[in-house]
């Protein structure tokens, strides 16, 4: 199962859309499946070179991304 979600994530090396844009408080997130459908994982681009993953969970628990922010962030 690792394995499955690990070659999915290199896939965003080459494909970084590969998810669809999220909405909404996830505006600037994207998501895709993986490992049969059953993890989700959602990521956001930051830049040609890099990209954050924020969340990995399977599916069955419930969708919930909670943003932390740094000290000196006020937005």
């Amino acid at each position: 199962m690792q394995d499955q979600i690990i070659a999915k994530l290199d896939l965003l090396r080459d494909f970084p859309e590969l998810g669809p844009a999220m909405f909404d408080a996830f505006r600037g997130y994207r998501a895709f499946l993986a490992a049969r459908n059953t993890y989700r994982i959602v990521y956001k681009i930051i830049s040609d070179d890099l990209i954050e993953v924020a969340y990995v969970r399977h599916c069955a628990r419930q969708f919930r991304l909670r943003l932390i922010r740094g000290r000196g962030d006020r937005g």
